[in-house]
């Protein structure tokens, strides 16, 4: 009975499927180190967010944190958005003849363009995964095929009957070109269409934030001007 496994089917195999086995483990491994990586950082992301908005919901001074958190040189990216749109607005409440609409609409377009710079942040190597798992089975495919035309090519007629054994071994190991692609598109796939659908429902809960801060400063900006009138 003969050896089937990957290993030995690899070690028989013709130069071109060998390369495309080695091109298929190579993808299949990067797609996995994708998919580790990009979790933790979601996974992190998504608790920067929720602490940090427990802090600001419950009650911390605005100001105080802003003070705070500018000289620190290590923030998280919520922190940053905080920093931006609370940034906007001590610079143009300083004027004090700037309505609360028009000082709040503008640290609002400042946390948005911090969040445009997060989506593409988030969205670093999803393309990659998409790549992996749309063009690997077509790797796959040119292997099986490039390996099953070699078993062909090695017939000898004089064989007769025992031509299906003498291609059989070629045809076995051309297939595995086919499964070592499938085995790099499927995780690949799947990885992509589940992070595309986090990143999109982390960045919807950023612009929930970024929309109750905007009411906060504008309800900020109504009291000291309020309080400037009444002096």
């Amino acid at each position: 009975m003969g050896d089937f496994s990957v290993m030995s089917m690899f070690t028989q195999a013709s130069l071109i499927v060998q390369m495309v086995m080695l091109v298929l483990g190579a993808a299949s491994l990067v797609s996995w180190a994708i998919i580790f990586n990009k979790s933790r950082v979601l996974r992190k992301e998504q608790e920067s967010l929720q602490e940090f908005e427990d802090q600001i919901w419950e009650g911390a001074d605005l100001f105080r944190l802003y003070e705070k958190l500018r000289a620190s040189e290590l923030k998280t990216f919520p922190e940053e958005v905080f920093c931006s749109g609370l940034r906007g607005y001590t610079q143009l409440g300083r004027s004090g003849q700037l309505s609360a609409e028009t000082i709040s609409h503008v640290s609002e377009r400042k946390m948005k363009v911090k969040l445009v710079q997060q989506t593409e942040h988030l969205e670093v190597q999803l393309p990659t995964l998409a790549t992996i798992g749309s063009v690997s089975p077509y790797v796959g495919l040119f292997g099986t095929v490039w390996g099953i035309i070699n078993a062909f090519h090695s017939l000898d007629p004089s064989h007769g009957a025992s031509m299906l054994a003498t291609i059989a071994p070629g045809i076995s190991e051309a297939l595995v070109a086919t499964a070592l692609g499938l085995f790099a598109a499927i995780p690949a796939v799947v990885a992509y269409n589940h992070y595309v659908e986090r990143v999109d429902k982390l960045m919807a809960q950023y612009d929930i934030f970024v929309e109750e801060f905007t009411v906060l400063l504008q309800r900020e900006t109504i009291i000291r001007s309020s309080q400037r009138d009444s002096q």
